[in-house]
């Protein structure tokens, strides 16, 4: 006997939840940046259906994704699709299952139209096999919520996380861990939104759930902090941030020990917070214990570790040294590059990053360069009026004005 497995989004989280990687900021554009790099399947919202062939598809997808081998992993999914489509016909949840599945790794590639029109799919199916309330259906909503979010569309996110949220809480009571989860992806939304009071009164929900189910230690319970710990990071109170923080990477500590993802993730956090309080030295010791068990771990064309390295290159150009900072933004965009393609958020990110340490320099051609295809891409995948490409334009004005009076 096998099963349907479904993926829950949770942006920003890690091990059951992802967590907040805080990006030390390089332009106006925001303070944080989610690492959405693992979405992870819920046995516990399982339904038992017997689909040995594409469950062995499935389980090979999952390990390309977990390698970040992502077209590999769509081109093995989709094979599994076929034959689930082929065997059961498109209602059956066991093609639901692969239909999810399949857009949580377009997810991941930020293709996020397409992994909607897969997530929806999944729900439907879902919705007409089991009705409106049934765990899975859910979890579908939360990966919606997800898309949604990723989008820049918060409202349309928020939608779908309190639809999961309803739900879960009328199928499991308000202490289960799903429940926690669904607060925890509504706190993301509304800290999207900026709305950081809000993300922390559903993040603190999520915390109390997550202490009385699995305790202090649970690494799920880090992850939360972390998240808290960004959360105030974002409204400047530093101390706080940092205090959320240490109570994060103690726990990780323990249980995982100095060399894990997670553990780099949390010290990377802790950098862009010192960073923030104007202490660079401090945030590079971080950033430098986040890369070594990074490149360690990881290698040195994962998503963490062009994230840590983006993060050095902040803090070089906060200390004036904008050659290295130069330096460090190159080596996280041609990581990007490889990983994700041309078009990706974290492509423009990493573009808007060099072309404001080449604007520090005075050299306003390489800035507009870089401005111009990051504005193209964020256009496209954002839309021309959300805040994040309306900043970016902002920043190509000013270079393109800097230029002429130069002229």
């Amino acid at each position: 006997m096998s099963f349907v497995t479904t993926t829950k989004y949770i942006p920003c989280l890690v091990s059951l939840l992802f967590m907040v990687f805080v990006i030390a900021g390089c332009s106006p554009l925001s303070d944080s940046e989610s690492k959405n790099s693992k979405i992870e399947t819920t046995d516990e919202k399982s339904s038992s259906i017997n689909s040995e062939g594409g469950n062995v598809n499935i389980s090979i997808g999952e390990k390309r994704k977990n390698k970040g081998e992502y077209d590999k992993a769509l081109e093995i999914l989709k094979l599994g699709l076929a034959s689930d489509l082929k065997t059961y016909g498109p209602d059956d949840p066991v093609v639901a299952r692969s239909r999810d599945n399949i857009g949580s790794v377009l997810f991941i590639k930020g293709e996020y139209d397409k992994a909607i029109e897969y997530f929806e799919l999944a729900l439907n199916s879902y919705l007409k096999f089991f009705g409106p309330d049934y765990p899975s259906v859910a979890t579908i909503r939360s990966n919606l919520g997800g898309a949604w979010d990723s989008k820049g569309k918060y409202d349309k996110a928020i939608e779908y996380y309190e639809l999961a949220l309803a739900s879960d809480l009328k199928t499991f009571g308000p202490d289960h861990p799903d429940v926690a989860i669904d607060r925890y992806n509504l706190g993301s939304a509304w800290n999207s939104k900026g709305k950081y009071d809000k993300a922390i009164e559903y993040y603190e929900l999520a915390l109390n759930s997550y202490l009385k189910f699995f305790g202090p230690d649970y690494p799920g319970v880090a992850t939360i902090r972390s998240n808290l710990g960004a959360a105030w990071d974002s409204k400047d109170k530093y101390d706080k941030a940092i205090e959320y923080y240490e109570l994060a990477l103690a726990s990780d500590l323990k249980t995982f020990g100095p060399d894990h993802p997670d553990v780099a993730t949390i010290r990377s956090n802790l950098g862009s917070a010192w960073r923030d309080k104007g202490d660079c030295d401090k945030a590079l010791e971080y950033y430098q214990l986040a890369l070594a068990s990074g490149l360690k771990t990881l290698g040195p064309d994962h998503p963490q570790v062009a994230a840590i390295r983006n993060n050095i290159g902040a803090a070089w150009s906060s200390k004036g040294d904008y050659d290295k900072a130069i330096e460090y933004h190159e080596l996280a965009l041609a990581s990007d590059l490889k990983t994700f393609g041309l078009k990706h958020s974290k492509v423009a990110e990493r573009r808007i990053c060099i072309g404001l340490a080449w604007d520090y320099k005075g050299d306003y051609d390489k800035a507009l360069e870089n401005f111009k295809i990051a504005l193209g891409i964020l256009e496209v995948s954002l839309g021309s009026n959300h805040l994040r490409t309306l900043s970016v334009r902002k920043n190509l004005e000013s270079a393109q004005a800097k230029l002429v009076a130069t002229d």
